[in-house]
């Protein structure tokens, strides 16, 4: 993983169960954003709600998107 000498953004994630895939990213920038999806009354309960009620709670690539709060990260040395 890059340390910040490098003035680097690093993300490392593994999926269970281990050893499973694993994804490494670095980059110099990164954008995270957090918004609403009109329309999308609550998160669906896995536990609990029927597989229709589920499908009908999710997102997908394709929904509306309405940006809130965004974190700009830049490894650009400061001074």
């Amino acid at each position: 993983m890059a340390n910040n000498a490098e003035c680097l953004f690093g993300l490392e994630l593994g999926m269970w169960p281990s050893p499973g895939a694993q994804l490494r990213v670095v980059a110099e920038r990164a954008v995270f954003f957090v918004g609403d999806v009109p329309g999308l009354e609550r998160i669906p309960d896995y536990s609990s709600d029927e597989e229709t009620e589920i499908q009908a709670n999710l997102v997908a690539w394709n929904s509306a998107f309405v940006p809130v709060y965004a974190v700009f990260l830049d490894g650009a040395p400061l001074g």
